[in-house]
């Protein structure tokens, strides 16, 4: 296939696609405006060397593609099993290992990929797509285009498009504030996985049970509720620390109020509650592409479904 496809965002949807057609000699390339891989999919290391998976805290499998595709190639070299304890869990909780992002990384390692490219424009000419990039002076057109972000941010790209502004319109995505804790006393309450059913936060992780982590260093993700993310999604940091940490202290049996590390990220598009209900969508030209998790579901592998569903749409063309 003589096309050349761009690539919009490297979180699981856009590495995944691209991935499938390198693989079937398209030429791709990727762009990110983040200075990493992974999207959501994503840990942060902090200067210290604590490391926290502050996006998806685990993902699971059901379709036989994702299965093989986590049991082989840079996916199996890459994950591990989340040993949770939870006799309800009704399916294994997999983790990326030694970080999250890691089997994205290694897909991404093989990929022509410009990181800090943040897309402005998306712009037709002579039958080819060209693309503005912040601060960059890009002159290269492409056949094909993959929009990969969160919903909202394609709708932002592609409001020329009355088709996919329409599909785009019945998504709906929440946000998430993360809290992000290390304690020198090992919390009371050691259970990997805390889910409160009432209060500011909904999930709780203990980061540093997973396979592959520091299990000598106690590290705690807290993921806020989406209703409270919504509610409070304009606050500084330091005031959503203010109002989680006690909370998060209180479930865990920690008294500690002044921790090694404590941080605070801000997720505007980070759970899926209405999702298109389709793999990806398509403009009217059938050459500018979106996909992403809210295509289908809120989970890991609904991303990787859609970036596989839409590489192999191009194929097929």
């Amino acid at each position: 296939m003589n096309k050349r496809v761009a690539v919009i965002g490297a979180g699981v949807a856009g590495i995944t696609a691209a991935s499938i057609l390198q693989e079937n000699g398209v030429s791709v390339t990727v762009f990110e405006k983040s200075r990493g891989v992974g999207g959501r999919m994503a840990t942060r290391k902090s200067r210290t060397g604590y490391e926290f998976d502050h996006g998806a805290p685990f993902f699971t499998v059901h379709s036989p593609s994702f299965l093989n595709t986590t049991q082989t190639g840079n996916w199996a070299n890459h994950v591990g099993v989340w040993d949770v304890n939870d006799p309800d869990k009704q399916v294994p909780y997999f983790v990326g290992e030694p970080m999250m992002k890691s089997p994205i990384e290694a897909l991404a390692a093989k990929l022509k990929i410009s990181l800090n490219a943040r897309i402005t424009k998306i712009h037709r000419t002579n039958g080819k797509w060209g693309l503005t990039i912040e601060h960059n002076d890009h002159k290269d057109i492409y056949d094909m285009v993959v929009v990969a972000a969160p919903a909202f941010q394609v709708h932002q790209l592609t409001r020329f498009s009355k088709r996919l502004t329409g599909q785009l319109s019945q998504v709906n995505m929440t946000p998430c504030w993360a809290l992000l804790v290390s304690v020198n006393t090992p919390a009371h309450h050691r259970g990997p996985v805390f889910v409160p059913k009432t209060g500011p936060i909904s999930f709780i992780a203990r980061n540093s049970s997973k396979a592959g982590r520091d299990s000598k260093r106690d590290v705690w993700v807290a993921h806020a509720s989406p209703a409270w993310s919504q509610t409070n999604l304009e606050l500084d940091p330091e005031d959503a620390i203010s109002h989680l940490h006690p909370v998060l202290n209180s479930i865990i049996g920690s008294s500690e109020a002044n921790p090694p590390y404590i941080s605070a990220h801000r997720w505007r598009y980070a759970n899926v509650a209405q999702a298109a209900g389709t793999p990806f969508l398509k403009d009217e030209t059938a050459s500018l592409f979106a996909a992403g998790d809210w295509c289908l579901g809120p989970g890991v592998e609904h991303a990787f479904a859609s970036g596989e569903a839409v590489a192999q749409s191009i194929l097929s063309t």
